[in-house]
């Protein structure tokens, strides 16, 4: 079964539908229009660079490159490639907050970025380890579910933006919960694997159940890390209007909203579940100590994990799209050929006729 990455590229396809009945349209009135000048025979013979044939070949081969290229465009994956691994290191879970305030920019360029640097740092630390991702703000959703797939992790954090969840917020118990329940279900074998949170967030947390939802991760032999992105100081947050200006969000009263970091939150969550707090100002130094405290965990205990690995499966879909292209260029040249040999056939013709007389 095939799944697409980014599915909303899809939608591109519907532009594709007043493109089919515009183009219909127009080959039915330059019918119409060269009928009016002659019949079709005689048109063929007057001007056969003029073929309407040709042009639908011509028109259909980008309409099906078009679609080539839009189905590429949104990563289409499939998970039938049956894969067979063996992991012994801990289960390791990334929150990622993707609230509009961590657009805020006094960690340049963004929070976010540092947030994705200090995800990719810790996993180049770790070994043999199947990690997953939540991605949470107002809500939190399951981006991508334990795997030892490094390479879907890599291309999802890539992909992380602020405007992908509307319910905006920061709901820290949230994610510690969804996370919670992402791990498989205790035994004799998991017990004594490493069960791991990394919590990555400003901390500015609108729920407060979050030290609760932290407890209950202790109780499940879960280990929360939390990494604060910004600054205590704070910034403003910068968003973008209908019209493309860059201004400030305010609250209610019209007030410029600050954005800083909640050290003692992030502290207490990661106290809760006898993990350790690290902010981020350095997320490489951060992400290194994290990943040597992962590293420690009883890696003793072997698993055999057989998962499906996804295949991406863009390159059939952007292969013969360029391949139409390449035929649509070739057309008129062919075309052009064909008419400069009947020029020229012709006025040898004529030459023969004068030399004849």
């Amino acid at each position: 079964m095939i799944e697409f990455n980014k599915p909303d590229i899809l939608f591109l396809l519907l532009l594709l539908i007043p493109l089919v009945l515009t183009m219909g349209y127009y080959l039915l009135w330059r019918k119409r229009r060269m009928r009016r000048i002659a019949s079709d025979h005689l048109m063929h013979q007057i001007a056969p660079h003029k073929s309407t044939r040709r042009l639908i070949y011509k028109l259909s081969f980008i309409l099906l490159a078009t679609t080539l290229i839009i189905f590429a465009a949104a990563r289409p994956i499939t998970g039938s490639k049956v894969k067979t691994e063996k992991t012994a290191g801990a289960d390791v879970v990334f929150c990622i907050d993707l609230s509009t305030s961590m657009n805020a920019e006094d960690l340049l360029p963004n929070r976010l970025f540092h947030a994705r640097q200090a995800v990719l740092a810790i996993m180049n630390n770790l070994q043999n380890n199947k990690m997953g991702l939540i991605i949470f703000a107002g809500e939190a959703f399951v981006k991508v579910p334990l795997t030892p797939d490094r390479q879907i992790m890599q291309m999802q954090l890539n992909s992380l933006s602020t405007n992908e969840i509307q319910s905006q917020g920061t709901n820290i118990s949230a994610a510690i919960k969804i996370a919670r329940k992402s791990f498989p279900e205790n035994n004799a074998l998991h017990n004594d694997l490493g069960k791991v949170i990394v919590l990555i967030t400003d901390g500015e947390d609108h729920e407060g159940d979050a030290i609760i939802e932290a407890e209950y991760a202790k109780n499940d032999n879960i280990t929360i890390y939390s990494i604060g992105i910004g600054t205590p100081k704070g910034t403003p947050i910068p968003v973008t209007t209908g019209s493309g200006q860059k201004t400030f969000k305010k609250d209610k009263e019209g007030n410029v909203v600050v954005s800083r970091l909640n050290e003692n939150l992030l502290r207490d969550i990661a106290n809760a579940s006898k993990g350790k707090f690290y902010i981020s100002n350095i997320p490489r130094q951060a992400a290194s100590n994290i990943a040597k405290e992962i590293n420690k965990m009883n890696t003793n205990a072997a698993e055999i994990t057989e998962y499906s690995e996804y295949l991406h499966l863009f390159h059939y879909f952007t292969l013969p799209a360029l391949l139409l292209l390449m035929i649509d260029l070739i057309i008129p040249l062919s075309v052009r050929k064909r008419v400069l040999h009947k020029i020229v056939a012709s006025v040898r013709i004529e030459k023969d006729k004068n030399i004849t007389k």
